[in-house]
């Protein structure tokens, strides 16, 4: 997110305008703040941000499960 800031009237504070978007990024749930950090770096100057994110939402495997299964004897 970034707020855009401009100088107050009695010019000794800043107003800060309606916070606006940078780019979609979608942050897992369950974010803790041990593994927050985890999810995103910001470069050294500010300019740069690398997410860690699915690129496609996680899909469940099926699962097969065989009752009263016998092994053959050798």
């Amino acid at each position: 997110m970034a707020v855009p800031l401009r100088p107050a009237l009695d010019g000794q504070a800043l107003e800060a305008g309606t916070p606006l978007s940078l780019f979609p990024a979608r942050l897992e749930d369950g974010v803790t703040l041990v593994t927050a950090s985890h999810q995103y770096a910001v470069s050294s100057d500010g300019q740069r941000f690398l997410i860690n994110m699915r690129t496609e939402p996680p899909v469940s495997s099926p699962v097969t499960l065989i009752l009263n299964w016998k092994p053959e004897k050798p």
